[in-house]
C-alpha cells in the first residue's frame, strides 16, 4: 500500500509571501519549521559535493513540501524528506509551480531511483520502500551527479 504524503490538513495551510532564498520568516508554518542542513552527495564515479537543504522530518513538513512556494524558492531550497522507518510513499505535485527531480533513497543512503515530476501531476513514487527522498528543481539532479548508486547523507 502506498502511503500518501499529502495530509488532509493541507488545505488549511496558509499561503505566505516567501519571495527569495533567504526569506524564512514568511510562508506556510510547516515550511518555516523545517531545519536546514548540509547534504553530502557522493556519485559512484565523481567527487563529493555538498548541498544546503531544508529537512522535512515530520508529517506536516513532508506534506507541505514545495507547495505554495515561489519558483525562485523552489530553485534555491531543495528539500530532504526523512522517514523514521523505510516505507513506500506516494507523491503529488498539486500547488507546485515548477517541475522537480526527486531522488528516492534506501536505508543505506543509496539512490535507488530518480524521477521527474511535473506541476499538477500525481502518482509518483518508487516500488521499493525508501528512508529518504531529495526534491530539487528539474535538471538539478543531473547537474549534481545524482543518479542510481549515488550516496546521499546529511553531515
Amino acid at each position: 500500500m502506498i502511503v500518501a504524503l499529502a495530509a488532509f490538513g493541507i488545505a488549511m495551510l496558509t499561503r505566505g509571501g516567501l519571495t527569495g532564498a533567504d526569506d524564512h520568516a514568511e510562508g506556510p508554518q510547516a515550511w518555516r519549521s523545517m531545519e536546514t542542513a548540509e547534504l553530502r552527495i557522493t556519485p559512484p564515479d565523481a567527487p563529493t559535493q555538498r548541498l544546503q537543504v531544508r529537512v522535512a522530518d515530520d508529517r506536516a513538513e513532508r506534506a507541505q513540501g514545495m507547495q505554495h512556494l515561489p519558483a525562485q524558492v523552489i530553485r534555491d531550497q531543495p528539500i530532504w524528506f526523512v522517514f523514521a522507518e523505510p516505507r513506500q510513499v506516494g507523491w503529488h505535485m498539486r500547488n507546485v509551480r515548477l517541475a522537480l527531480d526527486i531522488a528516492y533513497v534506501d536505508a543505506e543512503g543509496k539512490v535507488i531511483g530518480v524521477e521527474r515530476m511535473t506541476p499538477n501531476g500525481g502518482g509518483y513514487g518508487h516500488e521499493q520502500p525508501i528512508a529518504a527522498a531529495l526534491e530539487v528543481a528539474a535538471g538539478q539532479a543531473k547537474r549534481l551527479g545524482i543518479r542510481e548508486g549515488t550516496q546521499l547523507a546529511i553531515d
